[in-house]
């Protein structure tokens, strides 16, 4: 009984530690939020906030610019299609597509 008892008292601690360790990490993302909000207010002029305190977050990196292709349509807002059209298609007539 004894051991049992320990055992459930180890367990018990070590999910008390893992509450304290997630309350101290939140703690201290919101704290370094606010230090890179106060940076980006300070530094606003200079754009220089995220190289002096970067994001403690992975973000994704943008690709290398593509060169651009001259046979390739350019849509609403710069994007290009996934895929370029195989055949350049006739207009719609005025009685429409079916006739």
């Amino acid at each position: 009984m004894k051991v049992v008892a320990e055992r459930e008292a180890a367990e018990n601690q070590g999910s008390e530690l893992q509450l304290l360790r997630a309350k101290v990490f939140t703690m201290l993302v919101k704290a370094y939020d606010q230090v890179r909000r106060a940076l980006a207010y300070l530094r606003h002029e200079e754009g220089d906030a995220d190289e002096i305190a970067p994001s403690l977050f992975i973000t994704k990196r943008g690709r290398a610019k593509e060169e651009k292709d001259e046979n390739v349509p350019v849509l609403a807002g710069g994007a290009k299609p996934l895929v370029a059209p195989a055949i350049e298609e006739p207009p719609i007539s005025k009685d429409g597509p079916f006739r």
